[in-house]
């Protein structure tokens, strides 16, 4: 059994490494993300061999990288998030306080290493126990907590970008943010339940939760590359957006000029539709009209109270009605007249015309044929 679980950890460990070296020398390479999250599954694939090796007496249990290895790829997965919605980011000498945890644990694992004996340390390495000696049980914990901070902070961006993107740009990412909750959920949740089992469960054998783990992680960016690969290709990259809030500038920017500029901006659009370019962006509409992003930002959640993206949405949803009402595009599919109206996805039109409208498309237009034809 134990052969089995060995050659599909191997396997796993593979997957990793050649995965690791395609984000780093493949298509997407100039994407700092990809050599972020190529680091990280190195750092998992390393410490996870770390274990193994450990497990089977070919490196001394005192070498206990495999949790200093999973801490710095836990670490890296915080910081692939950060850079995939910011590409120009720059880390910065501040940036190392993220670390601490790793040095914590390091400083930990010397100190305590140093204070045993020669043959201390080899009764520790091979014959104590997982759950007998109080310096595992501290790592153990740590761990976790540290999982857990670093699982905090990275939801935390995703949710950064969800709330800033609706200012800057007509579209939404929602399918990239739910396959990165997964990606989330797969690299970082089911470890932390994974060693949660491991201590509470007591399994003797955990040379099979570590290859379960292993095999979660390769099928995950695997999964990934086969169904979402233009994850790979970065939002920062795509779609960036500000690294820091739009500024209040509501001191220099009058309500008579936010009222101007509003209905300059209505003008603008009624006379050239642009809500209908699928990729508009807060910047490209201030550029059209000779402002910049922080006054158009306010004049339109100023006056219309809505985000950027709400406020585009409703003009490609009152085409979106038009279109279904006009016997030309009888013959459309759903997803035909989501792209004649600006959406990039059915999903997405579904969710915003059922919002303004009350009813889903396909209701919307059974109502029509009813009405037209009692």
């Amino acid at each position: 059994m134990d052969e089995v679980i060995i050659g599909i950890l191997l396997f796993s460990i593979m997957l990793l490494m050649v995965f690791a070296a395609i984000l780093f020398f493949g298509k997407y390479q100039y994407i700092k993300a990809n050599r972020i999250l190529g680091i990280m599954l190195f750092f998992f694939a390393f410490g996870a061999a770390n274990m193994v090796s450990q497990m089977l007496h070919i490196v001394p249990g005192y070498f206990r990288f495999g949790y200093l290895f999973a801490l710095t790829g836990a670490a890296a997965v915080y910081f692939y998030i950060r850079v995939y919605f910011h590409n120009a980011y720059e880390f910065k000498p501040k940036d190392l306080w993220y670390l601490m945890p790793l040095i914590i644990q390091l400083v930990l694992w010397v100190v305590f290493m140093m204070s045993l004996s020669e043959t201390e340390r080899e009764v520790f390495t091979f014959e104590t126990p997982r759950t007998e000696h109080f310096y595992i049980w501290q790592a153990d914990v740590f761990f976790m907590a540290v999982i857990l901070f670093y699982l905090y902070l990275s939801i935390r961006e995703i949710k950064k970008y969800k709330t800033r993107a609706v200012e800057e740009y007509s579209y939404s990412n929602a399918p990239i943010l739910r396959w990165l909750y997964i990606f989330l959920f797969c690299i970082m949740g089911i470890p932390l339940i994974m060693n949660v089992v491991l201590d509470v469960v007591l399994i003797n054998n955990p040379l099979l939760i570590i290859a379960i783990t292993g095999i979660l992680w390769a099928g995950t960016v695997i999964l990934i590359f086969l169904f979402r690969p233009e994850i790979y290709e970065g939002i920062g990259v795509l779609a960036p957006i500000r690294l820091k809030p739009l500024r209040d500038t509501s001191l220099s920017f009058s309500e008579e000029e936010k009222t101007r500029l509003f209905e300059k901006l209505i003008s603008f659009i009624k006379s050239n539709m642009i809500y209908l370019d699928s990729g508009l962006t807060l910047k490209q509409l201030s550029d059209a009209l000779g402002t910049n992003q922080n006054y158009l930002s306010r004049a339109i959640n100023g006056i219309s109270g809505k985000s950027f993206l709400d406020f585009i949405n409703t003009y490609q949803i009152k085409y979106a009605v038009e279109l279904l009402r006009s016997k030309s595009f009888s013959k459309f599919t759903i997803e035909g007249i989501a792209k004649e109206s600006g959406f990039r996805s059915k999903s997405a039109f579904y969710n915003y015309f059922k919002k303004y409208n009350g009813m889903s498309p396909m209701i919307f237009i059974e109502q029509r044929k009813v009405s037209t034809n009692p």
